[in-house]
Order: structure tokens, then sequence, then C-alpha cells
């Protein structure tokens, strides 16, 4: 076995024992820093073969997300992580700097798709880099708020996104991350519904287990993309049906929990989610998968539910397992305590 095989062996070895012992969120820092190392050393046979692992066996981390979901995520959270460390001199206009940082990041992805041409890997990279480089444009917030000029930019670099990950779409025909890549280019170019259908259908073809595809598309339901409510519960009461038999209810739940952002504490009131459903969800999720992320995630939508009997049970369950970020605040989770504990029947306010 030559050196690179071990050298791979003994860093999937590692991520695996770390996996056995660790929570969601460690194991999602340990695959981060993974990634982080092979694009340090710019050792993409490394890094291609590690996703090609994670996507033929299947292996999820401790919450239940798959490993080579991760993967494609930390691609952008390994370049963020080392900030502007590839980009030449130091510029204080921070969008430039920031903007040079990705720059560097495409330098970088450039190098990998010529160098292995048939990494599928290697043009999700790309594409997720000319994609933050837009942002640093655009940014987060309503596409009103943005300036026109700004827009342009975006709008071009999407098209440059696109492009990219298109040019590998033989390598990507059959990788799950690949397409879910091109779903989240499809919401920011808004194709037509019977196009991104199309592609969503091709995607759950390739695998119809993969949660991200299933998030991507969720996405593109939303009201703010063209969608409705009615829409997107529609879609995760299928999605729930597609995966009943090895997920139970446990999709509806997660794409509800994976959206939630855009309604914030009002989910129950602003979309057509039902608890009902969404409880049941959870108990096959934490019955599956009983880490602290997911046991705190039950929790802290049962609050929002008004579901004091179940929010009690769930707490207790979790004991001092309290994962932060699930609560934001830590007077939202005092709060959702201390109301789980109350005497009186009176519903939260």
């Amino acid at each position: 076995m030559g050196m690179k095989c071990v050298y791979i062996a003994a860093l999937a070895w590692l991520a695996s024992t770390a996996s056995a012992l660790a929570g969601e969120l460690e194991q999602r820092a340990a695959i981060c820093q993974e990634v982080a190392q092979f694009l340090r050393k710019d050792d993409f046979a490394g890094l291609d073969a590690r996703y090609a692992q994670a996507l033929a066996q299947n292996k999820r981390l401790a919450s239940g997300v798959f490993t080579s979901n991760r993967i494609v995520r930390c691609l952008s959270d390994a370049a963020e992580s080392r900030g502007g460390s590839l980009a030449s001199g130091l510029d204080f206009d921070m969008r430039k700097h920031q903007e040079n940082q990705w720059k560097a990041w495409q330098a970088k992805a450039v190098k990998w798709t010529q160098t292995y041409p048939a990494s599928s890997l290697a043009a999700i990279a790309l594409s997720e880099y000319y994609l933050q480089q837009g942002y640093v444009f655009r940014g987060y917030g309503p596409a009103s708020r943005v300036d026109e000029k700004d827009m342009k930019v975006f709008t071009d670099l999407v098209a440059k996104a696109h492009e990219a990950l298109n040019s590998r779409a033989k390598a990507g025909a059959k990788d799950s991350g690949w397409h879910y890549q091109m779903l989240r280019i499809a919401r920011l170019q808004q194709w037509p519904p019977q196009r991104f259908s199309a592609l969503l259908q091709q995607a759950l073809e390739v695998d119809p287990m993969q949660y991200d595809i299933y998030f991507a598309a969720s996405e593109m339901l939303l009201p703010q993309w063209g969608g409705s409510v009615e829409t997107l519960e529609n879609f995760a009461d299928l999605a729930a049906r597609r995966t009943r038999v090895t997920e139970g209810e446990a999709l509806y739940a997660r794409i509800y929990w994976d959206i939630s952002g855009y309604f914030g504490a009002g989910l129950f009131e602003a979309s057509k989610a039902d608890w009902k459903h969404m409880r049941a969800g959870y108990e096959d999720m934490v019955k599956r998968y009983p880490d602290p992320w997911n046991m705190n995630g039950f929790a802290w939508f049962a609050c929002l539910a008004g579901d004091r009997e179940t929010l009690k049970r769930v707490l207790a369950a979790m004991g001092d397992r309290v994962e932060p970020e699930i609560w934001k605040t830590r007077q939202a989770y005092n709060e959702c305590r201390e109301w789980a504990n109350e005497t009186s029947k009176g519903e939260r306010k």
C-alpha cells in the first residue's frame, strides 16, 4: 500500500473513530477540518477518494444526516475558516478583500478541475466559490434592497457557477451532491417549474434518501421564491411518504426544521406546518438518532408549538445536553424550560 493510500486510510479511521465517540457538532467540525487539510495540501485525489467513499457507504453522522452532504457543505466552510489567507496582500476595503479571497479559492478549484477532469466534487467546489463571491455583492437580505449593479454582478457569478457545474454533468450524473448544488443554482436562476421539477426528479432517481435534495427543493417552494406555503406542505408530506420505510415520518420534520429560518418563531402561524405530523417525525428521528442535536430541535419546536407536555418530556430526556446553537439565545431556552415546569396550564407567552 502506497503512502497516499495509508494517509487516506488513516484519516478515514480517525474520522470514523471520532464519529463513534462524538456528537453531531463534533463530527461536523471533524469533517470540515479533514476537508480543510486536504485543500490546504492540494490533495485533491485524497479529497475525491474520501467523498467517493462517503457516497458509496452512505454513512451518517450522529443526527442522521449523510457524511457526503457534510463534505460538500464543508467546501465553503473550510475556505471561510481560513479567511483571506490565499489572497495576496492586504486590502482594507472589506468587500474587495472578501472578493479576492473567493477568487483565490476559485483558482485552487480550477487547478483541481484541470488536474482531475473526472471529479464532480471539483466542479461543485468551483461552483460554490463563484456563488460565495456573488454573495459578497448581493448579501443575504431581500433582493429589493440590493443595488442594481451589485445584483448584476451576482447574477453573472451565478451563471459562472452554473457553467462550472454543468461542465461536469457527465461526472455528476450519479452524484447526489452535484444535483444538490444544481438545485440551488436553479433556484437562484429561477428556473421555470417544469424544468426545476425535471431536475428534481433526476436527483431523486440518483438517491431518493439524500436530505439535501429535499431541502433544496423545499427552499424553491417558499413564497419568496415563487412558491406557496400550501405547495411546501404538500411537498413535505410527499417526501415523508416516499421515505417512510426507512425514515418513518422524520423527513417531514427535517424539512420544516431546515427552512424554519425563513419563518422564525412564527413557523406554525406563517406556514402550513402541522405540529402533530412534525411531532411524529421527531419521535421517529430521535428513536433512530437520539443525538442531543435532534433532541434539542425537538424541544425547541415543541415549545414553539405550545406543546408543554411534549416539551417537558423531551427536556427531561435531554438532561444537561443543551445545544446553544438550536436555541439561539439562553433566554429562549430558559423561557421554554420555565414554561414547561410551570404548574399552571396557561399558554406560553
